[in-house]
């Protein structure tokens, strides 16, 4: 009787597994019936889901993630991208664009300029481009597609522009890194601003983002001739003498 139980038993147990076997195989079962694409600004949600080879219906769990990122960051367009299931029927593409972030001025040109410090373009077009400045870098001779030789520079510059807030990243027309212990930048008033070195750059853009309207209230008539300084963690206007 023993024996037989067993039997039984391991009879159903097999019955289950197959179930369970036949469940996941359903293309019913945990397919993709959504797809959510993140931190685009020039692709569109469709062209990362096309180049990543995604479509509603295939089955969640038989995706392959690490071939759908390779597919994602072999596009030039992307630098890089992270692929992830949530259950019962999403997938989440993350995705970081390789898009220029600054200008760098170049003899009588522009080069466009990625977070990597890798330049995409060359152009004469500065309206084209439509980008923060970065002035204050070591000159240099570069191609498309190669980094700038002013690492430290441009690692600066890129920190600044990564952690400056939207709505004064939009204000920011110049940024001089000739000093990277006396950063400054220009607004597009222009109004000109010390930043200090690269610490506490949190802090000092956002004691920036508060004051700077005020600032333009409070000192309307003397803002050509001040300048504001924030090297200190709070945002002060200093009229020149």
């Amino acid at each position: 009787m023993v024996a037989k139980k067993k039997v039984r038993l391991a009879f159903l147990l097999l019955l289950l597994l197959l179930f369970c076997w036949q469940l996941v195989q359903a293309p019913w079962f945990l397919a993709v019936r959504e797809v959510e694409v993140r931190q685009t600004s020039t692709l569109s949600p469709w062209e990362v889901e096309q180049i990543a080879g995604v479509y509603r219906g295939m089955s969640l769990l038989k995706v392959d993630i690490k071939q759908m990122q390779r597919r994602l960051e072999a596009d030039q367009r992307i630098l890089q991208a992270e692929v992830t299931r949530r259950l019962p029927g999403a997938l989440v593409i993350t995705i970081q664009e390789n898009v220029g972030i600054a200008a760098v001025p170049y003899f009588t040109g522009w080069l466009e300029v990625n977070r990597e410090g890798c330049v995409l373009s060359v152009t004469h077009q500065f309206a084209s481009l439509n980008l923060p400045i970065v002035v204050g870098l070591k000159p240099q001779v570069v191609t498309v597609g190669e980094k700038l030789d002013d690492e430290l520079g441009w690692q600066v510059a890129s920190t600044c522009l990564t952690l400056l807030p939207p709505n004064l990243l939009e204000q920011i027309s110049e940024i001089n890194v000739s000093n990277p212990e006396s950063i400054v930048f220009y607004t597009r008033d222009p109004l000109r601003v010390m930043i200090g070195d690269s610490k506490n750059l949190t802090q000092k853009f956002n004691a920036l983002s508060k004051m700077l309207d005020q600032i333009r209230t409070d000192h309307a008539s003397s803002l050509q001739d001040g300048q504001v300084d924030v090297s200190s963690g709070r945002a002060v206007f200093i009229k020149k003498r």
